[in-house]
């Protein structure tokens, strides 16, 4: 971790807003849409479209495009009521608002950096005012036209923020999408694992590697930045 971060990037989903919204959507919502329009058993649709996410891969931009599922299979809805009608479901962890709170207080930098698209963040980041809290919030998939994973990305955000690399830590729940390339840019990074029952069906398994700088909540930052401080 650099010794005084400039900046501190946050990821989105199961770092800031808990797993609930996308969990519902891409597992009951959208077979539930399948099943009814395809006219076949609900759990037949469940499977369907699990094999097809994990075809596609959270590698691809095309796995975090409603749009994309949409057409893709022929759902015939509007991607906006579908998001719209589930919003509720949207949610922030605990310990998110007192750590923002407090870091805001000690005015840090402090930005999100998601690869949802900008349909699902411009209505997350006002839960809970948390767009209050950020400098700005970049969809790395609607902005950059890439996701994390991409070359270069880590590199550009830090060119927009007028920083090097190595002055922004990254803090996000994913080694291959967060954690992995923010190190190869040259940026610190936290991973923070929440032990989420459900997060495998979102989120890739790290390494057993002792090297990972983990945490497994939000309020280890502040004790982390304090000894840096």
């Amino acid at each position: 971790m650099p010794l005084f971060p400039k900046v501190i990037s946050f990821d989105l989903d199961g770092t800031l807003i808990d797993l609930d919204f996308d969990l519902y959507l891409w597992f009951e919502e959208l077979p539930r849409i399948y099943s009814e329009q395809n006219s076949i058993p609900l759990e037949k649709a469940k499977e369907y479209l699990r094999l097809e996410y994990n075809r596609i891969g959270m590698q691809r931009r095309e796995w975090y495009d409603l749009c994309f599922w949409i057409k893709h299979h022929k759902l015939g809805v509007d991607p906006e009521k579908v998001v719209s009608d589930l919003s509720h479901k949207i949610a922030v962890f605990p310990d998110v608002l007192p750590v923002l709170k407090v870091l805001k207080s000690e005015k840090r930098r402090m930005v999100v950096f998601s690869n949802t698209p900008k349909m699902f963040l411009d209505i997350k980041i006002k839960v809970d005012n948390l767009d209050g809290f950020f400098e700005r919030a970049i969809s790395v998939y609607s902005d950059y036209s890439k996701i994390k994973s991409y070359d270069g990305v880590f590199a550009q955000l830090a060119c927009e923020l007028g920083v090097e690399p190595c002055e922004i830590l990254h803090v996000g729940d994913s080694y291959k999408l967060d954690y992995l390339p923010a190190i190869k840019e040259g940026c610190a990074a936290l991973l923070l694992d929440r032990k989420l029952a459900d997060s495998k069906y979102l989120a890739d398994v790290p390494p057993l590697d002792k090297s990972i700088r983990r945490i497994a909540s939000l309020y280890e930052i502040e004790k982390l930045l304090a000894g840096c401080d």
